[in-house]
This record gives C-alpha cells, structure tokens and sequence, in this order.
C-alpha cells in the first residue's frame, strides 16, 4: 500500500484509536517549525503535503507546540503558518518556474 496514501487517510480520517498519535504528530510538526524559525528567522510558514492535511487536521495542537516552542524575544507577533497554495500542484509548478528561468536566462 502506498505510504503517502495511508498517511493521508490516517490524519484525515483517524479512527478513536489513532486520534491521539495525529495529535502528537501535529504537536511534534509544530515544535519542529518552531525551531526552524527560531534559527532562520522566517516571516512565513508555508507547509504542504502531509503537513498541510495536519494542520487542518489538528491546528490547535500544531500551533500551541508551534507558539510554546518560538523564542519570545524575536518578535511580538509569530510568523503564520498556513498550507501551500499550490497544494499537490507545487513541486511541479516550482519545477517548471525553475525551467522558464534557466530557458530565459540562455535567450537573454
């Protein structure tokens, strides 16, 4: 069976039992952004894929780990955390962006 398909299922349309472990993913994902942040500094989080089906899945566990993990001298307000635009379109969009570059730069 397809790992990404029964991901998906499992954080969409988790079972009583399997509730807790999204959960803990999702506080786990957003302890893990809160350190990226914290060392790059970013004004946007954008996340994609299986994080984005966990932030809708569990958002409140996601940015309360994502906001107790932030260092609180940075700024006032934390950066949003919001799911890609492109959704599952994105690698291919980014990937033909990066085509046209290379192309335009060879034209001129």
């Amino acid at each position: 069976r397809d790992q990404v398909t029964f991901a998906r299922r499992l954080i969409t349309q988790p079972s009583e039992q399997e509730r807790p472990a999204v959960r803990t993913v999702a506080r786990n994902l957003g302890r893990g952004i809160a350190g990226l942040v914290n060392a790059v500094d970013a004004d946007l989080v954008t996340l994609g894929g299986l994080g984005a089906d966990l932030l809708a899945a569990a958002p409140d566990d996601l940015r309360l780990a994502y906001a107790a993990g932030l260092m609180a001298y940075r700024r006032d307000d934390p950066p949003p955390i919001v799911a890609a635009a492109l959704g599952n379109a994105g690698p291919i969009a980014g990937a033909a962006e990066e085509a046209w570059s290379a192309l335009l730069l060879t034209l001129g």
